[in-house]
């Protein structure tokens, strides 16, 4: 499977990869690894 062309390319793997480990960290320090989208709204908008 393949993102688009702005996720291709060592920098654009290394900070996807980045926010997910952080959205990762966020959602489990803040309860919400059962809901991931409330968790993934509460990261944007904070």
């Amino acid at each position: 499977m393949r993102g688009p062309a702005a996720l291709r390319g060592p920098s654009g793997a290394a900070t996807l990869l980045r926010g997910l480990l952080l959205f990762g960290e966020y959602a489990v320090s803040h309860g919400y690894a059962a809901s991931s989208v409330s968790a993934w709204e509460a990261t944007i908008s904070a």
